[in-house]
């Protein structure tokens, strides 16, 4: 049998080259949320990571561990001791919230299947060279495995900064950056040089 296999150039400590892992992908796709702002795309973003950081600090005991593929996306491997369910649980609580701050106009999906974790530039094991399938991204397995979540349930707790927070912290951080407009400058330019003026004078 062959396994999807998950290239990344830096092994994550205690994972082995060409080993079969457990490994989540969460994947969406716009229905008109980020069409309306450029902002709402970097903070999607930035939730989504956050959410994998989430995972990692909360299954520590199946040493829940995310890496970077060679196109540079995220993805989190396990070790084989991980519950499923429990991890299923705690992700659709998580993506609950963020498509709640979507106002359910983001379409999401996850993706949790056996992967085989491989370093780019190294030899296969011989143990695993004839199970060794298409990159992840590619392969059947990975599209088969997708779940789609179901949007309109309610958050529970609270793990992100919501969209409106983060818009409002953007327009602060905006409004408090130094005006460098070309008025502006000209205007300390000038300004600048009264001060060595007098400077001179008075030597």
């Amino acid at each position: 049998m062959k396994y999807p296999v998950l290239r990344t150039r830096f092994l994550p400590n205690l994972y082995k080259h060409c080993k079969k892992v457990k490994v989540l992908h969460v994947s969406y796709e716009d229905m008109g949320f980020l069409q309306q702002e450029e902002l709402r795309c970097q903070w999607l973003q930035e939730a989504i990571e956050k959410l994998y950081e989430h995972i990692e600090s909360n299954f520590t005991t199946c040493q829940a561990t995310r890496v970077f593929s060679m196109e540079q996306e995220t993805f989190v491997v396990f070790k084989d001791n991980l519950t499923k369910k429990l991890l299923t649980e705690f992700l659709e609580n998580l993506l609950a919230e963020i498509s709640h701050y979507c106002e359910d106009q983001v379409q999401f999906s996850y993706q949790l299947l056996t992967a085989i974790l491989f370093q780019d530039g190294c030899e296969p094991r011989m143990t695993m060279a004839n199970k060794l399938g298409e990159d992840i991204k590619d392969s059947a397995e990975f599209e088969n495995a997708a779940i789609y979540y179901t949007a309109g349930k309610p958050p529970r707790g609270k793990y992100f900064k919501s969209w409106k927070d983060y818009q409002q912290h953007h327009v602060v951080k905006v409004k408090n950056q130094p005006n460098t407009t070309p008025k502006k400058l000209a205007e300390e330019k000038k300004e600048a040089n009264k001060k060595d003026e007098a400077y001179m004078y008075y030597i």
